[in-house]
């Protein structure tokens, strides 16, 4: 945060000045002053402020953009990275569980084959509001592309993901279209095995929710 400092004295001389604004004053008035000047230069310094708080929030914003997926508002790959291997070395260092959910949709290009994308786009969001509100602060739901989507959560053992993973499989079946049966199928991977490395635990993962989908789909593995 940005707080502007204004110097006053009445014996500030040239190299007073210059080390005054060398240790962080933005600006000096020598006394006696005019209280016109004093307000005039207040005044600017907090418009300097404001236009500093103005850039620091929109610097926020377009980091936030950049790591939303614009679609569902879920995170996406950017924001993947940096948190996963934060969450895992957490995980590695306090010893406790970290589990990952793949999700693919099942026969999701036939919704949009026969419906059209804005139906597709629809079954989209309706499945990141379900992922929202199953997911605990601590967990990070996102949209890695397409009709794929991964869950990460920290402090859930392989049982306890098994469990929060039915309640979006069910969920997910009872979304529209009701022309179309939704459904999609599952791969879950932990480190309560010693792996903390996600690149493996991802594959993992993915292999087993390709297994639920050769299954049938609508079906959790892992």
């Amino acid at each position: 945060m940005f707080t502007p400092i204004l110097a006053i004295s009445a014996s500030l001389n040239d190299s007073q000045r210059i080390h005054a604004l060398k240790v962080g004053a933005n600006d000096f008035i020598n006394k006696p002053f005019i209280e016109a000047e004093l307000a005039a230069r207040i005044k600017n310094m907090l418009l300097t402020q404001q236009l500093y708080q103005q850039i620091a929030m929109q610097k926020e914003a377009l980091e936030k953009m950049a790591m939303t997926d614009q679609l569902t508002g879920l995170y996406n790959r950017h924001f993947l990275m940096p948190y996963v291997e934060k969450a895992l070395s957490s995980a590695q260092r306090y010893n406790y569980p970290l589990s990952i959910v793949m999700i693919d949709l099942d026969k999701f290009k036939l919704i949009n084959d026969d419906l059209g994308h804005d139906a597709g786009d629809k079954l989209l969001c309706g499945i990141a509001h379900i992922l929202e509100n199953n997911c605990r602060s601590e967990d990070a739901a996102i949209r890695l592309g397409g009709d794929e989507f991964l869950v990460v959560l920290p402090h859930c053992s392989l049982e306890q993901a098994k469990f929060k993973t039915e309640t979006l499989r069910q969920a997910i079946t009872e979304l529209p279209p009701a022309s179309h049966k939704t459904s999609a199928s599952f791969g879950l991977s932990s480190t309560e095995e010693g792996n903390f490395i996600f690149e493996q635990l991802f594959s993992m993962a993915d292999s087993a929710a390709y297994q639920a989908k050769m299954n049938g789909g609508n079906d959790i593995c892992h």
